[in-house]
């Protein structure tokens, strides 16, 4: 199988360096479970038509980077059981055609933003095992995972 891109993710050196290696710039080999480290570089949304990003049990850290509501082919994200910490940016209300948001497992505190109402088609959002607070927006279930 013939691999066509390959980006370096993460900034430093100092931390395992996060390649991702793509088939054809939308499908993802499977990046869970693999001991990453670090936090993730702007440089993943060259991957203009990506359409899931799969990045569970690793070790990545920080804040959530606000940038990733700029890849808007994005149908699944699962970032569940890592070290990230920081609010949800508001930013991923931009992601229209996520289906599938996983962030369980991780150090994420503040409220739910409510910009994540834009994402209409969303199935699946697990939250779960973090340290969010504030009101959860009861419009979120009128959302099809509710129906």
């Amino acid at each position: 199988m013939e691999l066509s891109h390959i980006y370096q993710l993460c900034e430093s050196s100092s931390y395992n360096l996060l390649s991702i290696m793509f088939v054809d710039a939308t499908t993802c080999r499977s990046l869970a479970s693999k001991g990453f480290s670090g936090t993730l570089s702007p440089a993943i949304t060259k991957l203009k038509y990506l359409v899931s990003l799969d990045l569970h049990d690793n070790n990545l850290s920080g804040p959530l980077p606000d940038y990733l509501g700029s890849m808007l082919n994005l149908q699944n994200l699962n970032l569940a059981n890592n070290n990230f910490n920081g609010s949800i940016p508001a930013t991923w209300g931009q992601l229209s055609n996520l289906k599938h948001l996983v962030m369980s497992g991780n150090h994420l505190s503040g409220p739910i933003p409510e910009s994540l109402l834009n994402i209409s088609g969303l199935l699946e959002l697990n939250l779960s095992s973090n340290n969010l607070s504030g009101r959860i927006p009861t419009e979120l279930f009128s959302k099809p995972i509710f129906e």
